[in-house]
C-alpha cells in the first residue's frame, strides 16, 4: 500500500487532473463536497454556458471535455474523472480545489486558457473523435502497461539532479516547472535524505497512464510516478514512499 506523500508534486496537466487538478490522487478523482469556506461559483444563465460546451485540446493526446450539467458546467480530462467548472464570471472558471482555471475565449474563436501557477497553456477548439481517440489511445496504452519513451532516463535525471542540488526544469514542461518550484528546497532537501539511487525498476502504467518506477535509494525505497509530455519533457513528477 502506497502512503506518505513527499513533496514532489504531481502536477502540470495531470495535475489538473487532480486540480485539486494538482494534477490528482492517482485513483479517480472526486470532486470534494461543499464544506463552510469553500469557493463556489456564480450563476450564468444556460445561454451563457453554452457557448463553452465543447472539446478543447493541449494537443492530440490530452483533451478537456466541457459539457453543461444543468445551471453548471463539468469537465473531463483524458484520463480522469469528470469534476464541476464553477464560474468566477462570465468567462473564466474554476476548480472547487486548487488554483487552476480556464479562460474561455469571447471572440469567436472557440479557443480557452489554462492558466495553474502563473502559467498560461493555450486550448485549440477539438472535436467529439479527436478527444475519444486520444481516451483511446491511453486506455490501450494502459491495457498493455506500455511505459512511454525515455520516462526511466528522464526520472533518473531529475532525482539526480535533486541529490547535487540543483533542480533540472529544463527538463520539465512549464507547469510543472512552475509547481517544483514552488517546493524546491524542500524536494532538494527531502531527496538527498534518502541517499544515493541503488536502482530503478518499472512497476507499470497507472489508472491515469502514469508510469510507475520503484527507485531503492540507500536509505529508502519510493515509488515515483511521471509522465511526459509531447516535448520529450517531463509533464508530471510525484513520489510516494514505501511503508
Amino acid at each position: 500500500m502506497l502512503n506518505k506523500p513527499v513533496r514532489w508534486r504531481r502536477a502540470g496537466f495531470a495535475a489538473l487532473a487532480g486540480v485539486s487538478l494538482a494534477l490528482t490522487a492517482l485513483a479517480a478523482q472526486v470532486s470534494p463536497p461543499n464544506v463552510p469556506g469553500e469557493r463556489v461559483g456564480i450563476k450564468l444563465p444556460a445561454t451563457t454556458l453554452d457557448q463553452y460546451v465543447g472539446n478543447y485540446k493541449v494537443n492530440d493526446y490530452y483533451y478537456f471535455d466541457v459539457r453543461r450539467d444543468g445551471d453548471s458546467l463539468k469537465v473531463r480530462a483524458t484520463g480522469q474523472s469528470e469534476l464541476d467548472l464553477l464560474a468566477r464570471s462570465e468567462t473564466t472558471f474554476f476548480w472547487r480545489t486548487g488554483d487552476a482555471e480556464i479562460i474561455f475565449s469571447t471572440d469567436g474563436s472557440a479557443t480557452a486558457t489554462l492558466r495553474q501557477n502563473g502559467v498560461d497553456v493555450s486550448l485549440l477548439r477539438g472535436d467529439a473523435a479527436g478527444s475519444a481517440q486520444a481516451q483511446a489511445t491511453l486506455d490501450g496504452r494502459i491495457a498493455r502497461q506500455e511505459r512511454q519513451p525515455d520516462t526511466e532516463a528522464a526520472l533518473r535525471r531529475a532525482i539526480e539532479a535533486a541529490l547535487a542540488g540543483k533542480l533540472d526544469y529544463d527538463g520539465m514542461e512549464p507547469l510543472l516547472a512552475a509547481s517544483i518550484r514552488e517546493n524546491e528546497a524542500g524536494i532538494v532537501a527531502g531527496t538527498q535524505r534518502w541517499g544515493a539511487i541503488k536502482s530503478i525498476t518499472f512497476k507499470g502504467v497507472g489508472k491515469q497512464g502514469w508510469d510507475c518506477y520503484e527507485v531503492q535509494f540507500a536509505n529508502e525505497s519510493v515509488n515515483f510516478y511521471i509522465t511526459m509530455g509531447t516535448s520529450g519533457k517531463m509533464a508530471g513528477l510525484m513520489a510516494l514512499q514505501t511503508p
